[in-house]
């Protein structure tokens, strides 16, 4: 459809040069509905957010680790136990998903 501007909008432009990010009646993407059905909802208050690099410590492991947050998941109960906020971080270093507690989160001290 053509204004009378002669502006034919985003139609005019061919739909593999548009990014559309698919999402199903409740606004989710597929990948997003995956990772609630498997870490529980998205706690939208934490302090780091999808997509953030933080540095952490494993407990068990020595060293620190850097990772991407890829969700971050609301206190709750699970298994009869009461879990605090923790996220869901991709390990660079390790190659594979830790899940994190925020005590065990290391915060650059400013200088």
């Amino acid at each position: 459809m053509t204004t009378s501007d002669g502006d034919r909008g985003d139609r005019s432009r061919p739909s593999h040069h548009r990014k559309v990010e698919k999402r199903d009646m409740t606004g989710l993407t597929p990948e997003e509905q995956e990772l609630i059905e498997t870490y529980g909802p998205l706690y939208r208050f934490a302090p780091f957010k999808r997509g953030d690099t933080i540095k952490y410590r494993v407990p068990g492991f020595d060293g620190i680790y850097i990772g991407e947050v890829l969700w971050t998941c609301a206190p709750g109960e699970l298994a009869g136990h009461q879990l605090p906020l923790r996220y869901v971080v991709h390990c660079e270093q390790r190659g594979f998903v830790d899940v994190v507690f925020t005590v065990d989160i290391i915060r650059d001290e400013p200088t």
